[in-house]
């Protein structure tokens, strides 16, 4: 990555990742264009759902196994915005 900070730090209102390419083309399963310009201008406020809040707290549930893995395999693993290495978890 060389993004100059954390992209879990970013503000997404203000630069196009590559999702966003993917809505602007019309080529996205989740996100329309209009969808994309209503999240950049601050207009489109996302409802969370139980099933999404499911999705969500699993992710979270599994970054403690990331870390496990990367400290095991000496990899590199970046969970929003921590790096975690062999030592495990840093920031």
């Amino acid at each position: 990555m060389n993004a100059p900070q954390s992209v879990g730090q970013l503000d997404r209102t203000t630069y196009l990742g590559g999702s966003d390419v993917a809505a602007i083309l019309g080529v996205s399963p989740w996100t329309t264009p209009f969808m994309l310009f209503q999240k950049k201008t601050g207009a489109y406020v996302e409802e969370l759902t139980p099933a999404k809040r499911r999705i969500l707290e699993r992710g979270a549930r599994w970054e403690c196994i990331a870390e496990f893995y990367s400290a095991r395999q000496d990899a590199h693993v970046e969970i929003w915005g921590h790096e975690i290495n062999q030592g495990g978890l840093t920031r």
